[in-house]
């Protein structure tokens, strides 16, 4: 009988720690994503997103992932000595009750060495890594950069 108490307690606080890192994980929303079409020989292309954090803590990114890319990585683009310049971050901090921009000229997400052709229409699975360690997935469609760079494209 002291075995089985012993197994239950264990199963049950394991099912609590998992169940609080699933509400942790699904405290961050999306709004407005999409991935930025290129021509089909373009091995860098860009994903483009309003992250959103309604929690009482901040979420901390500390990677992301997709299996239509050999490589993703979180980059902050800006202006040195009137250059444009990329900056790879190795994470990204999404504020208590607040939004983060991923749009040109800023936060945004670099997406290395298509593995097939992307195109509008399309959609691209990110999976999102937190400092708690858990995860989180996004389905992103892909459309056409009308030029206008902005972040809100729909």
């Amino acid at each position: 009988m002291k075995n089985w108490r012993h197994f239950a307690t264990v199963v049950l606080c394991t099912g609590m720690l998992l169940l609080s890192v699933q509400v942790r994980a699904a405290t961050l929303s999306i709004q407005h994503p999409w991935v930025q079409e290129g021509p089909p020989v373009s091995k860098v292309l860009g994903a483009f997103m309003t992250l959103v954090n309604d929690s009482d803590q901040a979420i901390v990114i500390t990677g992301v992932s997709n299996p239509d890319f050999g490589a993703v990585e979180m980059h902050l683009s800006k202006e040195v000595n009137g250059m444009a310049r990329m900056f790879p971050q190795k994470q990204l901090t999404v504020p208590a009750k607040a939004q983060l921009a991923l749009k040109h000229g800023s936060y945004h997400l670099m997406l290395f060495d298509p593995r097939k052709p992307i195109k509008a229409g399309d959609t691209s699975q990110f999976t999102f890594s937190y400092s708690d360690g858990s995860q989180q997935t996004f389905v992103i469609p892909v459309k056409k950069n009308t030029g206008g760079m902005n972040h809100t494209q729909k």
